[in-house]
Parts: structure tokens; sequence; C-alpha cells
């Protein structure tokens, strides 16, 4: 966390129970009617120190909530929910932000 990071809100998560957190924004948002966003901080752990899309459809399709939040591109449903500009590092803050089109992870 930089200085600059000290003074947002955020919630803190675990790799794993990062993407509930991205479900839950999912969810917040309607699926893309309105816009909403949380910012968390994903500490590493032993066995992850970096989150990538296919990481997170993983984790998704383990659930079966392919139906709800997609990405073709991962063999999970027909669209593309979720905009992941690179990998992330962990530890990192990370802004969810949904708005009417899609979810986006924001480093």
């Amino acid at each position: 966390i930089t200085e600059d990071d000290s003074e947002l809100e955020y919630t803190q998560t675990n790799p794993l129970s990062f993407v509930k957190e991205i479900i839950d924004v999912w969810e917040a948002c309607g699926k893309g009617e309105i816009t909403a966003d949380q910012t968390v901080y994903v500490s590493a752990s032993d066995t992850t120190s970096e989150i990538d899309k296919e990481f997170i459809f993983d984790q998704i399709k383990d659930i079966n909530y392919c139906n709800q939040l997609q990405s073709a591109e991962y063999n999970c449903g027909a669209g593309e929910d979720l905009e992941l500009r690179g990998d992330i590092d962990l530890p990192a803050v990370v802004l969810i932000s949904c708005n009417s089109e899609r979810i986006e992870l924001i480093i």
C-alpha cells in the first residue's frame, strides 16, 4: 500500500475470497444495470502471488456461476463480463468497478 492508498476505505481479502468480492459487486450492480464499486486489498497467500482472468474464472466455474458472470475466452459462458488489463501482482489494492456493460478490475 502506498502513501496515497492510506486514504482509501477498503476491505481486506485473500485471493480466493477476492472472487467472492467480484461476485458481490456484480450482484450489487444488478449484473450491469447500475454502477457500483468496491476497493479491496488482496493479500498474497502461500499458493497465490498473482491473479489473472484464468484464476478468477477457474473459481467461477467451480461454483457454477458462469451463467451469471461470463468469459467465453475461459469457457465460462458466451459473453465477456470481466475486464482485467493485466495480471494482478499480490499484494495489491484493487478497485472492483461495475458499469452498464461489464465489471472492471482496476489496479
